[in-house]
């Protein structure tokens, strides 16, 4: 019985110190396989021609907001490589790529920088090709822990198609769109369009309401802010109205301060006011550095007056909407356009205000005749 017993408990022993060691073989194993995260940081940044600082046309640099980044393993993923990870540049230019890696070894990663904004906008350079967006590709050599990469830049031939996804960014800040994580709300979280620009293109600057609903930029187009966001404001109010637009008459030439239609006038001053209120000042900039300032207009007499010139509009328009203006923003004008497709200024102001409780009182008719549209 005694050495019954010795026996049992020399093979406890035994399965006791096997278990141990397989137990300890696992931990190790453990280890070694699920390496801690390994983050890349950094700044996307892009030098461009700056039409706003002037004439001279300086060379500013600026870091792209909310563009798109993915962390690959390869440098020339194919369609269906899956990135290590994703994402967008914060509100300062800065990115975060983060992955779990399956070792500790040392391994190349290859951070792609897209000219798009997660699904909000888009810049390519051929029009058939709408979701090939402009990209290149840094190289992050033997990455084994976490690393600060520093600033990485645009190229410059490149550099105009991130500027238009950083200048975009104004204009979605600033978009009045509680209800849905898209441009306007007339579209569903799940179902967004991006903002698609082609550059550059032979015969650019203006925004293909026929055909693609594409705006097509000419190479010195993105020079200028105000321009960016002036044809963005030709789609922005595209869909504001639910992928509709005004009938627009006698509008192949236009100035701000010479008289064409209602309709033109309407749309093109409306274009002219995104552009401005997105940039917190009255004036429209153009690509080669000179300027009109809409709220200046006031005193040019060599404008032409009333609805039917858009400076006249888009005076107007930043009036009602600055903080010290009956509307104090342009949040319900916004609305308003969602519920309306206003054929011109006038319309605009009699009937499409009132749906979202903006006012047609005697404090705004004044307003308008500040900028010389009369209504009796």
């Amino acid at each position: 019985m005694r050495r019954s017993l010795r026996i049992a408990r020399l093979l406890l022993s035994a399965l006791t110190a096997a278990s141990i060691g397989v137990g300890a073989l696992v931990a190790q194993a453990s280890s070694a396989s699920a390496a801690q995260q390994v983050c890349l940081t950094g700044a996307l940044k892009y030098d461009h021609a700056d039409a706003e600082a002037g004439t001279r046309l300086p060379l500013a640099s600026a870091f792209v907001r909310g563009g798109d980044w993915k962390l690959y393993d390869r440098a020339t993923p194919s369609a269906t490589t899956a990135p290590l990870a994703v994402g967008q540049t914060d509100g300062a230019g800065k990115f975060n790529a983060c992955y779990s890696p399956p070792t500790t070894a040392a391994r190349d990663l290859y951070l792609r920088f897209d000219a798009a904004s997660a699904g909000r906008s888009i810049v390519v350079k051929n029009y058939t090709a709408s979701n090939q967006a402009y990209n290149f590709t840094k190289k992050v050599a033997a990455v084994q822990v976490s690393k600060a990469i520093g600033v990485v830049k645009a190229p410059a031939a490149m550099a105009g198609a991130f500027k238009v996804v950083d200048t975009l960014q104004n204009l979605w800040a600033i978009r009045a769109n509680p209800v849905s994580n898209c441009w306007t709300k007339q579209e569903a979280s799940n179902a967004c369009t991006p903002m698609t620009f082609v550059w550059p293109y032979s015969s650019g600057g203006f925004f293909d309401l026929t055909n693609t609903k594409f705006v097509f930029f000419d190479r010195v187009d993105t020079n200028s802010k105000h321009t960016i966001l002036h044809e963005a404001g030709h789609l922005l109010q595209y869909r504001l109205h639910g992928n509709q637009f005004p009938d627009v008459e006698n509008c192949e030439y236009h100035e701000a301060g010479v008289e064409t239609s209602g309709s033109c006038a309407w749309t093109e001053g409306f274009a002219n006011a995104v552009a401005a209120y997105a940039l917190g000042d009255t004036r429209y900039t153009y690509s080669d550095g000179t300027y009109i300032d809409m709220a200046a207009g006031v005193e040019d007499e060599d404008w032409a007056t009333g609805d039917t010139v858009e400076g006249r509009v888009t005076g107007a328009l930043l009036a009602l909407w600055a903080p010290n203006g009956t509307d104090g923003n342009w949040n319900a004008s916004i609305s308003s356009l969602t519920m309306s497709i206003p054929l011109d200024f006038s319309s605009y102001f009699w009937e499409t205000r009132p749906l979202a409780g903006l006012g047609t009182s005697p404090a705004e008719l004044e307003i308008l005749a500040n900028h010389t549209i009369r209504y009796e």
